[in-house]
């Protein structure tokens, strides 16, 4: 997509966004995988990868392991825009369907942000719009931002 954080719908000058964001940019295994956040704000993550052969499994199909991926992504990202850092506590994965190729979009919401821990709803779906994953991931906050 190559788009610039205002056409992304990143407000990096809001200070937990920033803090997110520094850590998705400086994150390897992200990177590798080529996934990147489109929007994030206190309450929304999107992100998207463009579905690569070495992201398949054996029967040529978006791998479980990207799906999943792209949902820990989406929820870290968003669970970090509040300033905070989290660490994944725990997922419960749901395989719907499956693509060869194209885009695969996550969206991640909140649904509920707590004191120590944030429970987020991420859906993964084709380009075209078919839910091909639904998580529900918890997060734990390992400590305040530094800064």
């Amino acid at each position: 997509m190559g788009q610039t954080d205002h056409q992304k719908k990143i407000d990096r000058s809001d200070p937990g966004i920033a803090f997110s964001m520094r850590l998705v940019e400086n994150n390897p295994f992200m990177q590798w995988n080529r996934i990147e956040v489109d929007e994030l704000d206190v309450n929304h993550c999107l992100c998207h990868v463009q579905l690569r052969h070495e992201q398949t499994n054996p029967n040529g199909l978006a791998h479980g392991g990207l799906l999943f991926t792209m949902a820990d992504v989406a929820a870290s990202a968003l669970a970090r825009a509040d300033g905070r850092n989290y660490s994944t506590l725990d997922a419960n994965v749901h395989y719907l369907r499956n693509v060869k190729e194209g885009m695969v979009i996550a969206e991640a919401s909140i649904i509920r942000r707590g004191r120590t821990s944030v429970l987020i709803e991420v859906q993964i779906r084709s380009g075209e719009g078919r839910e091909l994953t639904r998580v529900t991931v918890t997060m734990f906050c390992i400590a305040p931002a530094a800064g």
